[in-house]
């Protein structure tokens, strides 16, 4: 289990980081063509903060983070799914930092499951 979690939490953390860096791009207004790039890994980052919640209920490390997470999860994809619409209502930057802050929150809680997990299984 402690293996799994390891690899789950290290390729979140690389989805992570190249979602960071498209975002960077895509507020500066460059690199537009590859927004269903970002679109794809932000699938992928929901998909891994779910694998890694369900790993860490196989852990028993808890039960109120790992839902908590998946909930959070579902919040992070009914955004992401609504951001075109809300960049094209022209007010992209409050809508952007939202996006940011809830991303940020969610490699948080990936984060707390991945160490959550690594204690309960030394």
């Amino acid at each position: 289990m402690k293996v799994t979690t390891i690899v789950v939490q290290t390729i979140i953390r690389l989805v992570w980081l190249a979602l960071i860096v498209l975002g960077a791009l895509f507020w500066s207004g460059n690199a537009l063509t590859l927004v269903t790039i970002h679109m794809d890994l932000g699938v992928i980052f929901v998909i891994l903060l779910w694998i890694i919640a369900i790993l860490a209920l196989f852990a028993r490390a808890g039960i109120a983070l790992p839902i908590v997470a998946i909930i959070w999860g579902f919040i992070v994809a009914i955004y992401g799914m609504m951001m075109m619409h809300l960049v094209a209502g022209g007010n992209s930057w409050p809508a952007g930092v939202v996006h940011l802050l809830i991303g940020i929150v969610g490699i948080g809680f990936a984060e707390m499951l991945g160490a959550r997990i690594k204690r309960k299984t030394r």
